[in-house]
């Protein structure tokens, strides 16, 4: 499954950005994108499910430092 979410207006925080990534995985996503504008953050499952992947940016908000954060959570 895909979980999406497109913010508008001012730049999200990265608490905004982590109650998204949440929300997609309380839905048992395999995939999560977030976006912002042009901005995009991708996290996905990795294929064998141990781990997430991550990347992208909107703004200083990394998509990899997310997903590390997932995987030491």
């Amino acid at each position: 499954m895909i979980y999406e979410y497109d913010f508008t207006g001012r730049k999200p925080s990265i608490a905004q950005v982590r109650k998204q990534v949440s929300e997609g995985i309380k839905k048992n996503a395999s995939m999560i994108l977030i976006s912002w504008g042009e901005n995009r953050i991708d996290i996905e499952r990795s294929y064998n499910g141990q781990y997430w992947l991550g990347s992208g940016w909107i703004k200083r908000i990394a998509g990899s430092d997310i997903a590390e954060g997932l995987n030491h959570a």
